[in-house]
């Protein structure tokens, strides 16, 4: 049996660590757009997402890639 302690890392790694990929209703907020919006943005495949299980996932990529891309209205 290895007697040696563990080491545990300091601090919070969720506040440092970037996120790669979003639930629907976290994308929704980023996004300040509703869910019906952010659905169909993925349907349409403007928006980037994978489906594991039954959870869907936004990837951080797919968002900012998204945004750049939007046009502006004059």
């Amino acid at each position: 049996m290895n007697s040696q302690p563990v080491q545990v890392p300091q601090g919070d790694l969720r506040a440092s660590t970037p996120k790669l990929a979003f639930t629907v209703d976290q994308a929704c907020y980023a996004l300040g757009l509703g869910r019906t919006t952010v659905y169909e943005l993925l349907a349409t495949g403007r928006i980037k997402g994978i489906k594991i299980g039954n959870r869907r996932l936004i990837l951080a990529d797919g968002l900012r890639t998204f945004l750049a891309n939007i046009e502006e209205d004059p």
